[in-house]
């Protein structure tokens, strides 16, 4: 499972008044703009699915949070289906709130 880092703001151009996101100049200052990740997991009903978390302080932390998401996929193993439904929880995590901690391997046993 691999992701693509990015770093975007909300500033906009002054002439037209559409958001510079990716382009603007001022990103590469260290305390302009947020970070962000972007991933494709399968789900149970739409198959492979665009997973899009932004608005992290810093690049580590979004790096951090892709890392947790890809966790929580380990979880299933070789198991497909639980990895969809696994994903399928995810997505059901509304934009900023906490996603679940890894459950440790004591509590994934039967």
């Amino acid at each position: 499972m691999k992701a693509s880092l990015f770093n975007r703001c909300g500033c906009k151009d002054a002439t037209t008044g559409k958001p510079l996101d990716y382009s603007c100049p001022q990103l590469s200052k260290r305390r302009h703009g947020s970070h962000g990740f972007v991933t494709r997991i399968d789900t149970t009903n739409k198959g492979n699915r665009r997973l899009r978390r932004a608005a992290f302080d810093t690049q580590k932390k979004a790096e951090e949070a892709f890392d947790h998401v890809k966790d929580l996929i380990k979880l299933a193993r070789d198991d497909s289906t639980m990895r969809r439904k696994i994903a399928d929880l995810i997505f059901t995590l509304k934009r900023g709130a906490p996603s679940p901690a890894s459950m440790t391997s004591a509590e994934t046993r039967p």
